[in-house]
């Protein structure tokens, strides 16, 4: 059949012979032998039509031809030939941009460049485009723009895949009436939201991303296709915690009711916990805005929170917001409840949040979800620390943040520490910095005038200076090497000029200073006894100035340099403060 022309129904009926094959599973260890089937019907079907183009170049003939090319790259890329795909869409590409343009395409051979690019959006604009190759033109953006995506090249991708959104767009717009060809671009375009989504989030430009992945799962809603509703409510979670970010509550809360509707119960175990897990999430951040609001506006009695200005993060306009049309779920709120009291944050907000954390818990075990476990218990240990600050009593605040600290325990020891390091230090700084709190609620209530015994300040001291020191002695050398669950036991003194990676320096150093501000604020009466605490502080900030000389961390990280002349200060200052007490009599 070579350079004989083909019939649109002869070329078809070819096509459709050649997907066939490159669908076929291989039976032996030959993973790619239909595709390599496939392209050489491919090579045959080329070489004919070039002929006959040569002969008779016709749009029609070279939108054949390009049709070929396109398929052929997608073979390649298939069978891990990803260069010589990348090649081959790229001439289909020049093949498409031509007869889009009502022109026919003369071969010079010329490789795409940064030029080229410009080509694309200047081609794209024709007034009068040859409708027939959109969706071949719209196939070969798609897959140029994902190679381009993979090889961290987002800018050429972002251009080839908006020339195809615009495409889509354009089609959309004007109504042309061809149902077959709309259903198609429908579906290509449901790819490019895809890969959009992809593209701007490797680029940070998470508002975009967002807004491109709702419109994914829009498409998906709409479409008659069947499609992945596991992998549809993974991505509606995921983009519900990107408006929860934004404290946009409104999207937030509607994706998660859509992630809902679409999942069958007990579909799946793991997506049904973080389902909880997410709506748990949701309360968490109400509270956490609400608290800010009440700091900011304290004497604002307003019950409710108007939603409308604020939604909408992801877009443009802030005055509408995305919605999930074809689902039976409630339109996005308007308003959220503000907090004024305990009653209100605990029954409103805390509970729920509680429940949904526990239950997720249920899936989430130690054993087998550590990474998971521990994060849910951070996340529970943020809700408890929202609840003090509705809390008028002290003591149940204080009973709120040992609480934060218990969370833990079951993970302090349950661990591989050469596995999970990461993890056990973030908890032993957090239980460090809880310690601490307590610390400041009990000195403020003694500074008041409350009845505050020795031990209540000394114990969350101690607590706190153990938790520290664990943290910092997980830098240790000897820790690379730690295959046990065994945690590094805290010490009272420093194990001499500890080398830590550039990236672990400030949680380094605050660690160091939290441990010589505790040290001050353990509380004696005797003198010596006084005057010897102090005297630690001093010397755990002489050891802090002394590894910031030896490392020179003020010269490499010279945004550390405000900690530093504390400590530098406070290493001046203290002394004086031992003197006065010992020349006072007076602590």
């Amino acid at each position: 059949m070579m350079g004989t022309k083909l019939t649109e129904g002869e070329f078809e009926a070819k096509v459709k012979e050649i997907e066939e094959i490159s669908k076929k599973q291989p039976e032996d260890n030959e993973i790619f032998k239909y595709m390599y089937e496939a392209r050489k019907e491919l090579v045959t079907l080329q070489a004919g039509l070039m002929m006959t183009a040569q002969a008779d170049p016709t749009k029609e003939v070279q939108h054949q031809l390009a049709r070929i090319l396109v398929m052929m790259g997608e073979n390649e890329v298939a069978t891990d030939e990803v260069s010589n795909g990348c090649g081959t869409l790229q001439s289909a590409q020049r093949y498409l941009e031509s007869i889009w343009q009502q022109n026919l395409y003369q071969p010079s051979g010329s490789p795409v460049t940064e030029n080229s690019l410009d080509a694309t959006k200047e081609a794209i604009k024709c007034a009068s485009p040859y409708w027939k190759c959109a969706g071949t033109l719209m196939d070969t953006y798609n897959n140029l723009g994902i190679i381009w995506c993979n090889r961290n090249e987002g800018e050429k991708a972002v251009v080839l895949l908006e020339a195809a959104e615009h495409i889509y767009e354009r089609w959309m717009k004007e109504g042309k009436d061809d149902e077959q060809l709309t259903k198609r671009l429908e579906n290509l375009y449901t790819s490019t939201a895809f890969y959009l989504a992809q593209v701007y989030g490797q680029r940070k430009e998470t508002k975009r991303a967002s807004l491109y992945v709702h419109k994914t799962l829009q498409i998906q809603l709409l479409s008659k296709k069947e499609f992945d509703k596991m992998e549809w409510t993974s991505n509606a979670l995921r983009l519900s915690g990107f408006y929860l970010a934004a404290d946009d509550f409104a999207q937030s809360s509607h994706c998660l009711h859509a992630a809902r509707k679409v999942l069958p119960l007990n579909e799946d175990d793991q997506l049904e916990a973080n389902i909880k897990l997410a709506w748990a999430k949701y309360y968490l951040g109400v509270m956490q805005f609400c608290r800010k609001r009440h700091e900011e506006y304290p004497n604002d009695k307003s019950k409710e929170f108007d939603l409308r200005p604020r939604t909408h993060l992801a877009g443009g306009n802030t005055n509408e917001t995305q919605q999930f049309t074809g689902l039976d779920i409630p339109a996005p709120i308007t308003t959220i409840k503000l907090i004024h009291s305990m009653e209100d944050a605990r029954d409103i907000y805390f509970k729920p949040a509680l429940e949904g954390f526990t239950k997720a818990l249920e899936f989430y075990v130690l054993d087998g979800y550590v990474t998971d476990h521990i994060s849910t218990k951070e996340d529970i240990s943020a809700l408890y620390k929202e609840l003090t600050h509705w809390e008028p009593d002290v003591e149940r605040q204080v009973a709120m943040h040992k609480r934060r600290v218990q969370l833990f325990e079951n993970v302090l020891g349950g661990v591989n520490v050469s596995y999970y390091m990461s993890d056990l230090r973030q908890i032993l700084f957090h239980n460090g910095e809880v310690c601490n709190q307590i610390v400041e609620i009990r000195t403020e209530q003694k500074a008041k005038g409350g009845n505050v015994t020795a031990k209540k300040i000394n114990q969350p001291c101690g607590d706190g200076i153990k938790f520290f020191d664990m943290f910092l002695n997980t830098f240790r050398a000897d820790q690379s090497s730690n295959q046990t669950c065994d945690i590094p036991t805290a010490s009272s003194v420093n194990n001499g000029m500890v080398e830590v990676e550039k990236e672990h320096h400030q949680v380094f150093l605050l660690a160091n200073m939290h441990i010589a501000k505790l040290l001050t604020k353990v509380y004696e009466k005797e003198i010596d006894k006084a005057c010897a605490w102090v005297n630690r502080a001093v010397q755990r900030y002489e050891y802090i100035n002394d590894w910031a000389a030896n490392f020179d961390v003020t010269k490499t990280q010279p945004e550390l340099s405000a900690e530093l002349a504390v400590c530098k200060e406070m290493a001046t200052l203290l002394p004086q403060k031992i003197k006065t007490i010992k020349d006072t009599g007076s602590i």
